[in-house]
């Protein structure tokens, strides 16, 4: 069965869902999950992956009436839940969760990281040896000596600082 509650049983349509995928078992196929975060329970557990067909057995499943009311989609940055929220939710404002739009920017710190290490002589690496998590780590995870540490690679580099703190700014 693809679904959890009998539309019938959960009342009037969601305004607020959140898409998910949970895996049944370890190295197989996803199933989608899709929440009502206003009454904070699931409502659908379908599909046999993250695909757009998935998806659109859950919006048959839902229908158009009841698509309209969703004001707020909260999903990971899959463009399968993207699409599918467009097409029948229309009206509803998408969020990416923060852990999916914060992954890129340390990626880009890292980069820029490892662009600074290459460009800097021997004696000026000194800085950044051994500093990788310290500067992919949030500040307020860090202990006193990691803030030490970070805050005297940033005073060497202003490269570094300026990506961190675009970084950080973003996060707020």
């Amino acid at each position: 069965m693809s679904q959890i509650l009998k539309r019938s049983q959960w009342g009037p349509s969601p305004q607020a869902i959140g898409l998910d995928e949970i895996s049944s078992k370890k190295g197989h196929t996803d199933r989608i999950v899709v929440s009502d975060l206003v009454r904070r329970r699931p409502i659908w557990v379908g599909g046999v992956d993250r695909s757009e067909q998935s998806l659109d057995l859950f919006s048959q499943w839902l229908a158009a009436k009841k698509t309209a009311g969703i004001q707020l989609a909260v999903m990971d940055m899959c463009r399968a839940f993207e699409a599918l929220t467009v097409q029948h939710a229309p009206r509803a404002a998408i969020l990416y969760a923060t852990f999916h739009v914060m992954r890129p920017l340390g990626q880009a710190l890292d980069t820029v990281r490892k662009q600074e290490y290459k460009r800097l002589a021997e004696k000026d690496r000194s800085f950044s040896m051994g500093q990788k998590s310290t500067l992919l780590s949030r500040k307020k995870t860090l202990t006193l000596e990691g803030r030490m540490a970070l805050e005297k690679l940033l005073r060497a580099n202003k490269r570094l600082h300026t990506a961190s703190l675009l970084q950080e700014s973003f996060g707020q």
